[in-house]
């Protein structure tokens, strides 16, 4: 019984993230936030960073990747960047952090943002010859960091708000 309850997980998880991209390459590219576009598969992932089942975030990772790389251009470059950075957050997470709070998810997500987007875009400039200083060096980008940073620390106490309401009607 808990082996399917955790497969159940895994299938919720997975969809919820493929609901994030779709929702990301139908609405939200359609409109930016000061000119930023959120990246809702990235602050979804990095919101379970923390996640025990870790195995889960890296086939989110999957998922989400392969939704943004069929939506436009078919050169995995998104697939490659979120498990890349997913998989270097966990690790230094891991190795560094004794204990995990809420604060630690803006962190991480902050950080997690500037790790994809260097992937994305090194990965972009070695492909196609994508101007890589011109992002790195504008307003844009630092904005792009505090709206993701943030919305992963949002989707975390969503989380954790759910976790709690469900802990009381267990008992």
């Amino acid at each position: 019984m808990k082996k399917i309850k955790q497969i159940l997980h895994v299938i919720i998880f997975l969809l919820f993230i493929g609901l994030l991209a779709i929702l990301q390459i139908t609405i939200i590219n359609q409109y930016p936030i000061g000119g930023v576009k959120l990246n809702l598969v990235l602050i979804g992932l990095l919101a379970n960073i923390f996640n025990p089942h870790f195995g889960m975030v890296v086939l989110g990772a999957v998922v989400g990747g392969l939704i943004y790389d069929f939506s436009g251009t078919f050169n995995f470059i998104s697939l490659i960047s979120f498990l890349v950075t997913i998989i270097i957050l966990h690790l230094w997470s891991k190795k560094y952090l004794v204990k995990k709070n809420m604060l630690l998810i803006f962190f991480f997500g902050a950080i997690g943002t500037i790790f994809f987007n260097f992937f994305y875009v090194l990965l972009s400039y070695f492909l196609f010859h994508a101007n890589f200083f011109y992002y790195f060096l504008s307003l844009r980008h630092v904005a792009e960091i505090l709206l993701n940073g943030g919305g992963a620390f949002i989707f975390a106490l969503i989380g954790e708000g759910f976790t709690q309401i469900s802990h009381l009607f267990k008992k």
